[in-house]
C-alpha cells in the first residue's frame, strides 16, 4: 500500500487504497465508501449517524440479498437487524435506529486504516460522542467533496461496489483470505491478485497483471490477465476495467481451489 500511494498520493489514490488494500473482515468499509460518496455534495459538513444510517443500512441490506456472508464473525446483531428488515420483520425507523447504534461501532475508526496505520488522507472526521458509536455524527471534508465532484470521482462508486461484490463472492465459496487481497509490486508496476490454495508445497493459483515471455504459456495452476501497470489504474476507466477482470477470475480461482482440495482428498491412502 505504502508503495502504491507513494507512486501517486493523489485523493483517488488515497481513496483506492481503503477500498482495494487491508484486511477484508467485514463489508462494512464498502457500505460506507458508497454512503460517503453519495452524502458528498450536502450542504452541511455535519452528518449526524441517523442520517448516516440510512444510505448505509440500505447498501448491506441489499447485498445480504445476494450474499448471506458479509463478515467474517460469526454473529452480528447489526446484520440479523438487517436480515429482519428485508423479512419484512423490522420497519425503516426501527432499521434505522439500530444501525445508528450498532452499524457504525468498528468501520468508522477504521475506515481509514490501512496495514499498519491510516492513510495521509481522510475523508470525514469522528464526532461520535465519545467515539463509541452511540450518537454524534461524521464530519465530512473538503478532500471527499473535490474527490467526490473530479473525474475521477464519477466512478469510484461503481468501483467499490466490484470490490464489495469479489470480497463477498469469495466468502461465499470459502476462499482462502489471500485469494482477495489485492496487492502491489512497484518494482513491476503491477497490482495482482494472488491465492495459496495450500500450506508448503501446495500450488498457487496466482493472477498478475503482467504478460508472460514469448511461447512460455501459463501453468494449469496460473492464469494470465491484460497487464495493467500501477500507472494504468490513475484512470478511471482502465481501474475500472482491472476491478471488472479481478471479479470475473473470482468463480475461476474458486474452481481451482476446489478441484485441488478435491485432488489431495483423493491422494489421502486409504488404510
Amino acid at each position: 500500500m505504502t508503495d502504491f500511494l507513494a507512486k501517486a498520493p493523489t485523493l483517488d489514490a488515497n481513496w483506492r487504497a481503503v477500498v482495494l488494500f487491508g484486511r477484508n473482515v467485514a463489508s462494512y468499509k464498502f457500505g460506507l465508501a458508497k454512503s460517503l460518496l453519495g452524502l458528498a455534495n450536502r450542504a452541511d459538513d455535519r452528518v449526524p449517524l441517523e442520517e448516516l444510517a440510512a444510505p448505509f443500512s440500505k447498501f448491506l441490506c441489499d447485498h445480504l440479498k445476494l450474499v448471506d456472508k458479509q463478515t467474517t464473525s460469526k454473529s452480528s446483531k447489526f446484520l440479523d437487524a438487517c436480515r429482519a428488515f428485508n423479512r419484512g420483520e423490522l420497519n425503516e425507523d426501527e432499521l434505522i435506529g439500530t444501525t445508528a447504534k450498532l452499524g457504525f461501532v468498528n468501520v468508522i475508526d477504521a475506515f481509514h486504516v490501512v496495514g499498519s496505520g491510516p492513510v495521509p488522507v481522510h475523508f470525514f472526521e469522528d464526532e461520535r460522542k465519545g467515539n463509541n458509536g452511540g450518537g454524534g455524527a461524521i464530519r465530512i471534508t473538503d478532500d471527499l467533496r473535490r474527490l467526490a465532484s473530479s473525474f475521477q470521482g464519477n466512478g469510484l462508486a461503481e468501483e467499490a461496489e466490484a470490490r464489495w461484490r469479489l470480497v463477498e463472492t469469495a466468502w461465499h465459496l470459502d476462499l482462502p483470505r489471500a485469494g482477495i487481497a489485492v496487492q502491489a509490486d512497484a518494482a513491476q508496476d503491477l497490482l495482482f491478485l494472488q491465492a495459496d490454495t495450500g500450506p508448503g508445497r501446495g500450488p498457487r493459483a496466482a493472477y498478475r497483471y503482467q504478460g508472460y515471455p514469448a511461447r512460455k504459456a501459463p501453468s494449469k495452476a496460473t492464469r494470465a490477465l491484460r497487464p495493467i501497470g500501477l500507472q494504468d489504474c490513475h484512470e478511471q476507466l482502465r481501474f475500472r476495467l482491472f476491478i471488472s477482470q479481478l471479479h470475473d477470475t473470482i468463480s475461476e480461482t474458486a474452481a481451482f481451489c476446489l478441484q485441488y482440495r478435491s485432488d489431495k482428498t483423493r491422494e489421502v491412502p486409504i488404510q
